[in-house]
């Protein structure tokens, strides 16, 4: 999302010689949502998640429920 970091990859990596294809998605600013959402649905994500019936139980509370 930096602008001017495509342009600075390609320009570092040529330094190696080799002749590299990298695509810069123009939708990577919705990546960390993507793979959220994806890790969100997932069933093993459950179990896992901190629910708003455990804002009373401390850090170490939580972390022994998790696993």
């Amino acid at each position: 999302m930096m602008k001017g970091l495509e342009d600075r990859v390609h320009k570092e990596l040529s330094r190696y010689g080799e002749e590299l294809n990298i695509n810069f998605d123009w939708q990577r600013r919705y990546s960390s949502w993507i793979g959220g959402s994806m890790i969100g649905s997932l069933s093993t994500f459950q179990k896992l998640a901190i629910v708003n019936k455990d804002n009373n139980l401390s850090d170490s509370d939580i972390i022994r429920r998790i696993f």
